[in-house]
C-alpha cells in the first residue's frame, strides 16, 4: 500500500450498496450450502508452511476477494489533474488551511470531477492525512457556506434535507461528527473527504456514471468491478493526487480498512 496514512471508510457504505438491484436475506435457514476455501491451504493443496508460500498464498486469497467479492477493477492509465477552487489559509484562527480542490480524471475522450474537501494545520511541517468517503456531500462536513452544496444525485433522507435526490442547505454541517476536523488538526494530521456519489452515484445506473463511464469500451462480465470496488478506486485516485501534495508526509506508515 502506499505510504499515506489512510481510512477508506467502506464497511459503513455496503447498505447504501445493495440500491444497485440486490436483495439481502437475513435469514439464516435461507443461506445456501458453502464452503469456504482453507486459509493455509494453497490451490494445489499444499499447507503454508513458510513465508515465501505465505505470500502466493496472499495473491490467492485476493484473488478470491477480486472475482467473487468485489471484483476486478480495472488499471488507471489516465491523467489526473487539479484545481483549488476554494482556499483559506487563516482557517481556525490561522491553524489551518481549508480547502476545495477538484481533482479531473481524463482518459481518452472520457472525463469525470472530483470535489475534494481538505483540510491541514498550518504547522509548516509535512503532515499524515486521513482519507474517506462522506455520504451526503462536503457541505455536511462544513459549518459555514463557503462549501458548496452539490448538485449531483444524493439519496433522500429528510434529516439530511435532501429531496426529490437533490441537496440542499438543510444538511449543513450535520455529518462533522463522523469526520471531526478541529480534533484531527489538532492530533497533528491532516483530513480529506468526499463524497461518495461522485465516484460512482449510488442507484441502479448500468454502471453508465462516475468512475465506470471511465472505462465506455469495457463489457460487464460476472466478476466486472461494481460500486464498493468503483469507491475504493476513485479514493486510489485521490491517494495519488495527495502524494504530490508538498504538505503530505508520504513516508508514514499505512492505516488501512
Amino acid at each position: 500500500m502506499k505510504p499515506i496514512i489512510v481510512i477508506v471508510c467502506l464497511l459503513s457504505i455496503v447498505i447504501p450498496a445493495f440500491s444497485q438491484d440486490f436483495s439481502p436475506n437475513y435469514e439464516e435457514e435461507k443461506v445456501p450450502e458453502y464452503s469456504l476455501p482453507e486459509l493455509f491451504t494453497m490451490k494445489n493443496g499444499k499447507a503454508v508452511s513458510n513465508k515465501k508460500q505465505w505470500e502466493e498464498r496472499r495473491k490467492e486469497i485476493l484473488g478470491l476477494f477480486e472475482n467473487h467479492v468485489y471484483g476486478k477493477s480495472p488499471k488507471w492509465d489516465g491523467q489526473i489533474s487539479s484545481k483549488v477552487i476554494l482556499e483559506d489559509k487563516n482557517y481556525l484562527n490561522g491553524e489551518a488551511t481549508r480547502q476545495v480542490v477538484r481533482l479531473t480524471l481524463k482518459r481518452g475522450r472520457q472525463s469525470l470531477d472530483f470535489n475534494l474537501l481538505v483540510f491541514y494545520p498550518n504547522s509548516g511541517k509535512k503532515v499524515p492525512v486521513f482519507l474517506g468517503l462522506n455520504f451526503y456531500g462536503n457541505h455536511t462536513i462544513s459549518s459555514d457556506n463557503q462549501v458548496a452544496v452539490p448538485e449531483t444525485w444524493i439519496r433522500n433522507n429528510e434529516k439530511m434535507g435532501s429531496f426529490n435526490n437533490q441537496a440542499s442547505e438543510k444538511g449543513r454541517g450535520q455529518r462533522i461528527d463522523n469526520w471531526p476536523y478541529e480534533e484531527i488538526l489538532g492530533r497533528g494530521y491532516g483530513l480529506a473527504t468526499m463524497y461518495y456519489g461522485e465516484i460512482d452515484p449510488d442507484y441502479a445506473d448500468g454502471f453508465k456514471d462516475g468512475v465506470h463511464a471511465l472505462y465506455p469500451e469495457e463489457k460487464r462480465k460476472p466478476n466486472s468491478w461494481a460500486s464498493i470496488a468503483a469507491w475504493a478506486w476513485g479514493l486510489s485516485r485521490v491517494m495519488d493526487f495527495l502524494e504530490s501534495e508538498d504538505w503530505v508526509d508520504n513516508k508514514g506508515g499505512c492505516l488501512g480498512a
